[in-house]
């Protein structure tokens, strides 16, 4: 089977990236998980524990006046 390669891929179809057990997947930048997607599939950006489909802990400007705290 294929993997994800820096750099993009070319798998002609629907690719899929995850976990096939009961665990979190975390995405990280420098040595730290930014975003988490957890087993109930709540996301969470800046959090490890997100209690929502969707929760955003820390400040993001939108640039369309909107701001998400």
């Amino acid at each position: 089977t294929g993997g994800f390669i820096n750099g993009g891929n070319s798998f002609g179809a629907n690719a899929t990236i995850g976990l096939n057990d009961n665990f979190n997947l975390g995405i990280e930048t420098n040595g730290s998980t930014r975003m988490t997607i957890d087993n109930s599939g709540n996301v969470g950006i800046g959090t490890t524990s997100p209690n929502h489909r969707l929760e955003v802990r820390a400040s993001a400007n939108t640039g369309q006046g909107a701001l998400i705290t």
